[in-house]
């Protein structure tokens, strides 16, 4: 059975600037098939937390070992990301460009999700066009269809 275990783990994750959000010896382990709820206030580090289960955190000790491929995060901090990103740049990307930039990227599987989800008429847009829903729909079409094992 596939799990992460993070055993007094104690790092950091640095943001935009000069920030950086601890993880102070923390203990966590997510196994195959569980499902997690992480509740809190803006700023109480749900997303830190997220994005260190699945290695994005730079470790300075205890343990983090994990048996899951390709972990994919969606969080409200990629969608950030990738907007700034976009709003940078002198041509706005597609979200087909988006969608299937990754070579790990289940084709089949990513259109099903794109017609289940009703994301069709989506796909020609500037993705700094989307609203802040469909862009959590992207996101989440396109970690489901990573190949990945575990989505958080």
């Amino acid at each position: 059975m596939r799990s992460i275990l993070l055993k007094q783990f104690n790092g950091y994750l640095s943001t935009g600037g000069n920030n950086r959000y601890y993880i102070k010896d923390l203990t966590w382990q997510v196994k195959q098939g569980e499902h997690w709820v992480l509740l809190g206030g803006n700023g109480a580090g749900k997303s830190a937390l997220g994005a260190t289960l699945i290695g994005e955190a730079k470790q300075q000790s205890g343990q983090r070992h994990s048996t899951f491929n390709n972990p994919q995060l969606v969080s409200s901090d990629l969608q950030k990301q990738l907007l700034s990103a976009n709003r940078k740049s002198d041509k706005p990307q597609k979200v087909t460009d988006i969608l299937f930039s990754e070579p790990e990227i289940n084709s089949d599987l990513c259109q099903q999700l794109i017609t289940a989800l009703n994301f069709d008429a989506l796909l020609n847009h500037n993705f700094t066009d989307l609203s802040t829903g469909e862009t959590r729909k992207l996101l989440l079409i396109k970690a489901l269809s990573a190949n990945s094992d575990l989505v958080v």
